[in-house]
């Protein structure tokens, strides 16, 4: 077909009476084509519609069904304390008073010294690392500071001994318990300068708040049963922090909450009195509460300076295992190398199914495996058949027992729950699940989850009015001008669906409740482009509130509601081979097969006669071709033979 045929009859171009003519063959495919494309608009047209039509009965599938319309939902007036959720819809609509009288905990097991103390001969470089390198300055309030040099020939013996003549007192390392021990007779400052040791030493500015003498604490008593009931509830604070005491609190746990919130302080009992330690002066203020003037809190900076904690930990990432082994951590098995580093074996622990997590205290030097899941629940690491529990301090560790959880419900006797995780039947409420934050009291309000049945509501009028807006673009006939018609204008049955589904909106439906029509619950539609609105929130609002049941008769009726009715009008357009939608996809599909099939036929046919035009005008351009030369041969012959006769007559 790509043959070019030169040559002209009757003045024209060869090539473009045979492209003409081809044309003519093929126009009508290129109508039928046309009508194609227009029948695949509509097919496109008809298939977004019926996606609407089915998001539309999807979400009226949901509404219809009992189960949404008797779903619960769950609240807690102090999330602080507990949070609740309700697993099914057997919970009964009601407030409970929950008393939370302590919370649970995890086990922790804490190992013993995971580092070796070292001797008094060792050098602070070789304890410390090279960060101990430089300078610290030491003195006391009144006689000034002196700074000395850590070199890497300086000792922990010989260092104590520096610092001891600096501040005019005494000064010494214990190498039994780890700790340095500074005395003077003056208020002691230290400064780090450029060296680490006095932060890797423990040594800090003992600047202290004690409680008043006469009451001796005990971590696991509540604040009530140290102050009496003269105790409020209400807050302090410490160095501008805002700290929480109340009356079911354990002295441990307001001490936890200051070490947690209050940067740079540490608090604990020291012989019965509540104590802060800081670097830098600590300030304890009144709040709301009783408990600033009860605990009798007072500042002082002090003239001692002991380690906080024995001295050396482990470098977790440089430091191996040393032998290869392995051993168990709640009976499940944890393998090592002797090149495993002590970060990688904690995180074989971690990634396992022990149930537990494993981290390093650098400060205490301790390894800490704590329970996943709060609890009495025994932490149990034995079996090893190398040497890293016992290299590490975890085969002589100590087991801190987690406690259980501790509440009443509605005044009752006390309950005891394994973990805060409260079950119905821990809590004796049917379909209700409480998650336990702290100590405290709340109440758990359960009833019907209407903001959630309001949600889908509005989903089902937005999805509804999704529709009929596709339908009124699709449909829309402007009789001045037929252009801007829709592309399923003029077909009846769909140019219905609008009116059809406006309809069965109004309609007055056969329920013996409060509510008949959408209208008495505030939906009311729109005559002119069939849409549907929430005009009124404070009827559906009362409705959902007091008469959810009337609600839910008006859409479950099982013929006559409004489910029903709409399921059956859309099932019309969209369910099935014979409804109206389906119906016409199959029905145009068959059209854009036999359009196919003739548009091929036609340009097959097409084909076949741009070969014989080709053929036959190229015969004929050689032809006229062959004329011409041999009119050329005959003139050129014609002209010598009138040239020699010429040339004759001269002669004689």
């Amino acid at each position: 077909m790509g043959t070019t045929i030169t040559g002209t009859l009757g003045g024209v171009q060869i090539s473009s009476l045979i492209s003409a003519q081809d044309a003519a063959n093929r126009s009508h495919a290129v109508t039928l084509s046309s009508q194609e494309t227009i029948i695949t608009g509509k097919n496109t047209a008809l298939t977004t519609l019926e996606t609407q039509l089915n998001s539309l009965e999807s979400n009226l599938n949901a509404i219809t069904k009992v189960s949404f319309w008797e779903s619960k939902v769950a609240s807690t007036g102090d999330s602080n304390v507990a949070t609740a959720t309700v697993a099914s819809t057997d919970a009964s609509d009601g407030s409970y008073d929950i008393n939370i009288l302590q919370s649970a905990t995890p086990t922790v097991f804490t190992s013993a010294k995971a580092s070796s103390i070292p001797a008094a001969s060792a050098t602070v470089s070789s304890v410390f690392g090279s960060n101990a390198l430089g300078t610290i300055l030491v003195g006391t309030a009144t006689g000034g500071t002196t700074t000395l040099t850590i070199d890497s020939t300086t000792t922990l013996a010989s260092l104590a001994s520096q610092i001891g003549t600096a501040i005019g007192g005494s000064a010494s390392y214990d190498a039994t318990a780890g700790t340095f021990t500074l005395t003077a007779s003056d208020s002691l400052v230290l400064s780090a300068g450029t060296s680490s040791f006095l932060q890797n030493a423990h040594l800090f500015n003992n600047y202290s708040a004690r409680s008043a003498s006469g009451t001796t604490l005990t971590s696991g008593e509540t604040l009530s049963a140290a102050y009496g009931s003269s105790f409020v509830n209400g807050t302090f604070q410490v160095n501008g922090v805002s700290i929480e005491a109340d009356s079911t609190d354990t002295v441990g746990a307001v001490i936890n909450r200051i070490n947690a919130q209050v940067p740079g302080v540490t608090a604990s009992i020291v012989n019965g009195r509540l104590t802060v330690n800081s670097t830098s002066p600590v300030t304890i203020a009144n709040g709301t509460g009783s408990f600033f003037n009860q605990a009798g809190l007072a500042t002082s900076s002090a003239t001692s300076s002991t380690s906080t904690t024995s001295i050396g930990s482990v470098d977790t990432t440089t430091t191996t295992a040393g032998s290869s082994g392995s051993f168990n951590v709640n009976g499940v098995a944890i393998s090592y190398s002797s090149t495993d580093t002590v970060a990688a074996v904690l995180s074989a622990i971690n990634a396992s199914t022990a149930g537990v997590t494993a981290t390093y205290d650098s400060y205490n030097d301790r390894i800490l495996i704590t329970e996943n899941t709060a609890g009495p629940n025994a932490v149990i690491v034995n079996g090893d058949t190398g040497s890293f529990l016992s290299k590490f301090g975890l085969a002589n560790g100590t087991q801190q027992t987690g406690k259980s959880t501790i509440f009443t419900v509605n005044g009752g006797s006390q309950r005891v729950a394994a973990t805060n995780t409260l079950s119905s039947d821990d809590l004796g409420i049917a379909g209700l699940s409480l998650t336990v934050k702290k100590a405290g009291e709340t109440t758990v309000t359960i009833g019907a989850d209407s903001a959630s049945i309001k949600t889908m509501l509005d989903a089902f009028v937005d999805s509804y009015n999704n529709v009929q807006a596709l339908t009124t673009y699709y449909t829309t006939v402007d009789t001045s001008n037929s252009a801007n018609n829709g592309v399923l204008a003029n077909d009846g049955s769909l140019t219905q669906l609008g009116n059809r589904l406006r309809l069965v909106f109004g309609s007055v439906l056969d329920s013996s409740g409060t509510y008949r029509t959408l209208a008495d619950l505030g939906i009311t539609g729109n005559s002119t482009d069939n849409t549907a609105t929430i005009s009124d929130a404070t009827n559906l609002d009362n409705a959902l509130t007091n008469n959810l049941d009337d609600l839910k008769a008006m859409f479950l009726g099982s013929t006559s509601g409004l489910g029903s009715q709409l399921t059956s009008l859309i099932n019309g357009y969209v369910l099935g081979s014979t409804s109206v939608i389906e119906g016409k996809l199959a029905s145009n599909k068959t059209a854009i097969k036999n359009l196919d099939n003739q548009i091929s036929q036609i340009n097959s046919y097409a084909d076949v006669q741009l070969l014989q035009l080709q053929s036959s005008y190229a015969a004929y351009s050689a032809a006229q071709q062959q004329a011409s030369s041999m009119t050329q041969y005959f003139s050129s012959s014609s002209s010598s033979s009138s040239s020699s006769s010429s040339a004759g007559g001269i002669l004689s």
